[in-house]
């Protein structure tokens, strides 16, 4: 396992993304998977990352709004279809009277698809839906992403564990 860190300001006038890319240049990312949230779903951000020879897990929210729509309808239409090119997982955790559970599910990107278009490297689009109940209490989240790593739902499941 590699970790690498890297800290630099952001001006008073800018936010975090240009502030990212800039360090993604600067950082060694070869080999490296490189996951970051709904604001870093960028395409100059998976352009910056594979460009350093690395993959990404980029987490879609809303602020992809149409990116978001179309990987929710495509994931849907796999569900119903039965489609045999999705691939799942699913893991529950029963540790210290907390309970936990992953169900993670994975497509191949069409290259093909509109979604796909203008994002370097990408491969594989999914979804994770993630429960937590702690002392009776439930919690629960959704969250879709897409990916640069090949559709085999194990290795991105390593990568979605605490993302």
């Amino acid at each position: 396992m590699r970790l690498t860190l890297g800290l630099t300001s952001v001006d008073e006038k800018s936010n975090e993304i240009p502030a990212v890319q800039e360090l993604l240049k600067v950082l060694d990312l070869e080999g490296a998977v490189v996951t970051a949230d709904a604001m870093h779903c960028q395409k100059e951000t998976a352009k910056a990352v594979i460009k350093k020879d690395a993959d990404y897990v980029l987490v879609v929210k809303g602020n992809q709004p149409t990116l978001q729509d179309e990987l929710h309808q495509a994931i849907i239409a796999a569900f119903y279809s039965d489609d045999p090119a999705m691939r799942r997982h699913y893991k529950k955790e029963i540790n210290r009277g907390r309970i936990e559970q992953r169900d993670l599910n994975v497509l191949p990107c069409l290259q093909n698809s509109s979604m796909c278009s203008g994002w370097e490297g990408i491969s594989t689009i999914g979804t994770i839906g993630r429960s937590r109940e702690i002392g009776g209490v439930l919690e629960e989240s959704s969250e879709t992403f897409i990916t640069s790593l090949p559709c085999k739902v194990l290795d991105v499941t390593k990568r979605m564990r605490d993302q």
